[in-house]
C-alpha cells in the first residue's frame, strides 16, 4: 500500500506537471494510473483483513465499505470545489489528491498491521 500510494502520488504530480493534454507526462501518468487501478480495489479488503483477521472482517467491512463509497463520491466534490476556486482549472485537484495519497502512505506506515488479528497472533505465538 505504501508503494502504491507513492506511485499514485507521482502519477498525479506528472499529470499536474503536464503543460497540455498531449504532454508526455500525461501519457506517463495515464500508464501509472492504469497499472494501479486493478490493485487499488484490493486494499479495501486486504488491510482490514490483515488488521482484524477473518473473525473481525465482517464487522469492520460493514463500517469501511460505506465510508469508502462516501470518500469515492467526495472526489467529485473536491473536483468541483477546486474548479470553482480556480476558475475552472481542474489541474489543481491533482495536487489535492497527491497530498491525500501521501497522507494515506503515512497512515499505513503507522498502522499496527496485526493488532487485532487472532489468526496471526495464534500462528506467531511463542515465536
Amino acid at each position: 500500500m505504501v508503494g502504491f500510494g507513492v506511485w499514485y502520488a507521482i502519477a498525479l504530480l506528472c499529470n499536474f506537471g503536464a503543460t497540455d493534454s498531449s504532454s508526455p507526462l500525461v501519457y506517463v501518468s495515464l500508464f501509472m494510473i492504469a497499472m494501479g487501478i486493478g490493485g487499488s480495489a484490493n486494499f479495501t479488503t486486504s488491510l482490514p483483513t490483515s488488521i482484524f483477521g477473518r473473525q473481525g472482517f465482517d464487522k469492520v467491512n460493514s463500517v469501511i465499505f460505506p465510508i469508502q463509497g462516501a470518500i469515492t463520491a467526495l472526489c467529485f466534490l473536491v473536483n468541483g470545489v477546486v474548479q470553482k476556486m480556480t476558475g475552472g482549472e481542474i489541474k489543481m485537484a491533482y495536487l489535492v489528491f497527491a497530498a491525500v495519497a501521501l497522507v494515506n502512505v503515512v497512515l499505513v506506515l503507522i498502522v499496527n498491521e496485526h493488532r487485532f488479528n487472532r489468526d496471526w497472533k495464534a500462528a506467531h505465538a511463542g515465536k
